[in-house]
């Protein structure tokens, strides 16, 4: 049982919060793997914080940010993405924001019915493999 909480309060939750419980606990259980001494190789409890297991992208890429908002009264160029590259060089996502790193973004508008659906998520896409299908689709009007 994780420490704090006891089997009593568990129990006083709703049946599904029970299940994913039992669940998650479960899962940790089976997922630590045991060397021949029988310690485990790793331990799941705090592992995120430990080991926050961030992808570091070691490629060029294209970042593809998608606003996901309910109105479609705003502009794109208006949705500044300074902060989410900063915050994935700060995390360690990549090593730098430069163009060799990230050689290019695309904003897209996603449209979602409430208000509590907006976000913002960012994708990245293999530069060597996409930079042929950019290319192919440059039209000039």
């Amino acid at each position: 049982m994780p420490k704090g909480i006891t089997s009593e309060q568990i129990k006083q939750l709703p049946e599904r919060y029970q299940r994913q419980i039992q669940s998650q606990l479960s899962a940790a259980i089976a997922s630590t793997d045991t060397c021949e001494d029988g310690k485990p190789k790793r331990a799941t409890r705090n592992a995120l914080e430990k080991d926050p297991q961030t992808p570091r992208i070691g490629k060029a890429v294209y970042l593809v940010v998608l606003l996901f908002r309910t109105g479609t009264n705003f502009d794109l160029d208006n949705a500044s993405i300074k902060p989410f590259l900063d915050g994935i060089v700060s995390a360690g996502v990549v090593e730098d924001d430069n163009c060799e790193v990230i050689q290019g973004f695309i904003k897209l508008h996603r449209k979602v019915k409430k208000k509590t659906e907006e976000r913002t998520e960012l994708e990245f896409w293999d530069a060597d493999y996409f930079s042929q299908y950019i290319e192919a689709a440059r039209r000039y009007i």
